[in-house]
């Protein structure tokens, strides 16, 4: 089941060359400029700094946030602060997309595959089901112990 959480199957259009060409999502590199697309359960491929247009999102899978968040084109000129608002993370649900492409939205990938906010909550969750079973071993031995103290102590004492 996280197998299948981690993966990223769909088809996207990086902008390579001077066009727009077909890629699987897996085959995008650093740099590479992305079309967002909207179409029904489509997703942000990779972590990305949205560089023309504007997309609504459903960020709920990184925030918990219910509510879509809207996400504009950066600016020069912007704060720190404001730069969030260009920020997209892969794996969350694009409900609208707008833009100079085609009619949608570009973003600039800046993370891929393990490195993006997505992949890092996987290795989260593969690392935690390690450290709990690690837990239980410990657990285990110390049991054993407490088990082989009362043996020793009921010894001496009913003896």
């Amino acid at each position: 089941k996280i197998h299948d959480l981690a993966q990223q199957k769909q088809a996207v259009q990086v902008l390579r060359h001077d066009k727009w060409q077909h890629i699987e999502a897996a085959a995008i590199v650093l740099g590479d400029i992305v079309m967002v697309d909207d179409a029904p359960s489509s997703r942000v491929p990779c972590d990305g700094v949205l560089v023309c247009g504007h997309i609504v999102v459903d960020e709920s899978m990184i925030s918990g946030e219910p509510m879509p968040v809207s996400k504009t084109a950066i600016q020069l000129d912007q704060d720190e602060a404001s730069t969030k608002l260009a920020v997209v993370y892969a794996g969350t649900t694009v409900l609208e997309s707008s833009g100079p492409f085609k009619n949608k939205a570009a973003i600039l990938c800046t993370r891929v595959g393990a490195m993006t906010k997505r992949g890092q909550m996987v290795r989260m969750l593969l690392s935690d089901s390690a450290a709990v079973s690690e837990t239980k071993n410990q657990l285990l031995k110390v049991y054993g112990i407490m088990a082989l103290y009362t043996v020793v102590l009921s010894f001496f004492l009913f003896e």
